[in-house]
């Protein structure tokens, strides 16, 4: 009996679609073609890949480190080889082993740390004279010695009379002291005069600021403005020739100077000095807004805070208490 087949409404809509689907040959040609080239297209990207990554900055920083580890590692190797053999030496030539094989040790240690001891001299050498003689303190009393320790074995211990080595002075000689000394002076003498002109200016805006005409407070405030980018300028160029004084060829203060805090001083009262001016452009900007400045008078005030109990502009204040025993 033939079996009947069933209708199209017993089938899933998936069902039905997949028994009447038909791709053609020219798509499946198209699908078989991507479907190459694609594999192809990977397999060039994988034999790729090791060439641009042997190219590549990262990896080759990389490479650059570990075998800079690697070449420390040696080094570290080589010392503790030179130990070990000097340690041989010492047991042979106190006849605790009478074998050649420690004489022989003894010399490939020594020769080792010969040439470890070369490679830091002529680093220290780079590095400066301080560094230099601060190595070489540290190298006749580390485990490493020189090769006529290894064969002066058994003789008498260094005597504790022996002088030690003297401290390191970092400080400038007398003659650089000398020149910061005079310039420091010069700066100090000059911010003074900065700061006798500021008290001036602050007077004259106690004076203008309630009573004046609107061109006479421009005109004031316009000064003031000019004075506080002299007074930037100078602040800058006295540091610098402080700096030219201990120095001239490599401008800069050293920290070694017994002027550092003549130095530190001169700095934090010019920026003092700048904050106070900077307060007083902003009340003359506020005030010179104002036809009448007398209208609100705590607005434009208020830009230049006062000590109640002094009277005077608290940013001076500060600046005294800066400047004091700053002058050498």
């Amino acid at each position: 009996m033939a079996r009947r087949e069933k209708p199209f409404r017993f089938w899933s809509v998936a069902g039905g679609s997949f028994r009447r689907a038909h791709v053609p040959r020219a798509a499946a040609g198209v699908c078989a073609f991507s479907f190459a080239l694609m594999l192809f297209g990977l397999a060039a990207y994988f034999a790729a890949v090791p060439g641009l990554a042997a190219q590549s900055p990262l990896v080759q920083r990389y490479l650059h480190e570990e075998g800079a580890s690697a070449a420390q590692g040696a080094s570290a190797d080589a010392d503790q080889d030179g130990a070990w053999g000097e340690s041989r030496a010492e047991e042979n030539l106190d006849g605790s082993e009478g074998s050649a094989a420690g004489a022989a040790d003894a010399r490939l240690g020594a020769s080792r740390v010969v040439v470890a001891a070369a490679d830091m001299l002529a680093d220290v050498a780079a590095r400066g004279s301080d560094g230099a003689a601060a190595a070489g303190g540290q190298s006749t009393t580390s485990g490493g010695s020189a090769p006529s320790d290894v064969a002066s074995q058994g003789s008498a211990p260094p005597s504790s009379s022996q002088s030690a080595p003297e401290p390191e002075t970092d400080g400038l000689d007398e003659a650089a002291e000398a020149r910061i000394c005079a310039e420091l002076r010069y700066c100090y003498d000059e911010l003074d005069g900065y700061a006798s002109q500021v008290y001036q200016f602050i007077a004259d805006f106690n004076r203008l600021s309630k009573t004046g005409s609107q061109e006479q407070r421009i005109a004031q405030a316009q000064r003031v403005y000019d004075f506080l980018y002299t007074v930037q300028v100078a602040d800058v160029a006295a540091i610098d020739r402080v700096g030219a004084a201990a120095n001239p060829s490599d401008p800069g203060m050293p920290v070694t100077s017994r002027y550092i805090d003549n130095y530190n001083k001169l700095s934090y009262s010019y920026g003092r000095l700048t904050e106070a001016l900077y307060q007083l452009d902003a009340a003359w900007t506020s005030n010179v807004a104002l036809e009448d400045p007398t209208v609100d008078v705590a607005y434009w005030s208020g830009k230049m805070p006062v000590n109640p109990s002094t009277g005077k502009v608290i940013k001076m204040e500060e600046y005294e208490a800066t400047r004091k025993g700053g002058r050498p």
